[in-house]
């Protein structure tokens, strides 16, 4: 039965998604809501005629339909990787010129997932912005609107994968609401995990809060560094991932 029944009488206690079978997701018996909403801020550095360059850094944190993500990202475009040559799959166009730090949400409808969700942003977006003392800037792209506010001056037009997410640490409903509100996570020093004594297959730390320990354990993939391995900083909790996997079939 849905949990929700009590509130909605005059529906049937057994109803999916909202009455929505086809293009809804439903694992919990709870509202249908198929999207993901971005939080995100940070300072960015760009100019360009078409070629050109662009750097900056944010954080931010997202809400799906799983659980929640804090997020860093960086960016790092320059001639080199703009990828403008014909065909290519992720053109990073640059045009204008701006400084400025600001925020604003984005939303990815029908995303699921943090990762499908940043998949949409990286490969649809694009941004135009204008700023002077204060502006904004808005996100177009398929199944993407946002908008932001800031501080800056100049203005900019920019498509394709400007970002690059270097940390997320995703977790499910009930282990984000078990640590307090507007508090920033980060992991403990993570342990490379081997297999039978083979090469490693997976890292393990766990969420850590004003310098204390919330219990809540999270695993990363691992990449090789010169001589040894670290986490390539994608950290998920046990029930967070399985529930990913639901959706993902």
């Amino acid at each position: 039965m849905d949990p929700l029944t009590s509130s909605y009488p005059e529906l049937t206690p057994y109803q999916f998604a909202s009455n929505r079978p086809i293009d809804g997701i439903d694992l919990d018996g709870l509202e249908y809501w198929n999207s993901t909403s971005i939080y995100s801020e940070g300072l960015n550095v760009a100019v360009g005629n078409f070629f050109g360059g662009n750097l900056g850094i944010s954080k931010g944190t997202a809400w799906d339909m799983i659980g929640k993500t804090q997020f860093k990202t960086y960016s790092a475009v320059w001639p080199g990787n703009q990828n403008l040559e014909e065909s290519s799959h992720n053109p990073r166009l640059i045009a204008g010129a701006e400084v400025s730090m600001d925020g604003g949400f984005s939303f990815a409808f029908n995303k699921p997932t943090f990762s499908k969700a940043m998949e949409a942003i990286g490969v649809s977006m694009s941004t135009v912005s204008a700023k002077w003392g204060l502006g904004a800037s808005v996100q177009i792209g398929e199944n993407l609107f946002g908008i932001r506010f800031g501080a800056g001056i100049g203005g900019s037009i920019k498509t394709g994968d400007q970002s690059i997410i270097f940390e997320s640490i995703s977790i499910s409903n009930s282990e984000a609401n078990a640590i307090e509100r507007g508090k920033d996570w980060y992991v403990s020093t993570p342990k490379i995990l081997e297999s039978d004594g083979l090469n490693p297959v997976e890292a393990i730390s766990e969420i850590m809060v004003d310098g204390k320990n919330t219990g809540i354990q999270v695993f990363s993939g691992v990449v090789e560094s010169g001589n040894d391995f670290k986490s390539d900083g994608i950290w998920k909790s046990q029930s967070y991932s399985e529930k990913e996997n639901e959706y993902n079939k």
